[in-house]
């Protein structure tokens, strides 16, 4: 897999890490908001919220960028969150994670494959 992690908003194109981190606003169903920062390693689950949130297992979440504020969802797989993955300026795949609280599913999507991590990546999306 690639060494470097570099996302990027599919609609604005903002960079969105920052110190070992991406960066989000989240929205809860309850409609409690903050900022999510997830691990950038694809197939890691750790992250930190501000302020501390809980989360309930199958708790669907929004995310938006946090430049452009639109919401990440994908709109071909909606229980998804879509970004670009670039690892250079002509070279980007798709990737996709699961916006579902304890649902660890992550997709990297080149032209030729789809690379599959977390729990149970064959149901895919």
């Amino acid at each position: 897999m690639l060494a470097e992690y570099d996302y990027h908003c599919p609609h604005c194109n903002q960079l969105l890490n920052a110190d070992n981190t991406v960066i989000f606003k989240i929205e809860k169903s309850t409609g409690e908001k903050g900022f999510i920062d997830l691990n950038p390693k694809v197939g890691e689950y750790s992250y930190k919220c501000e302020p501390n949130m809980v989360f309930k297992n199958g708790e669907e979440m929004e995310f938006f960028c946090p430049a452009c504020k639109v919401n990440l969802k994908s709109e071909k797989f909606p229980k998804f969150v879509e970004l670009l993955l670039r690892v250079s300026s002509s070279v980007h795949f798709e990737m996709l994670f699961s916006r579902v609280f304890g649902d660890k599913r992550t997709y990297v999507i080149t032209e030729d494959m789809t690379e599959k991590y977390g729990d149970n990546p064959e149901d895919l999306i």
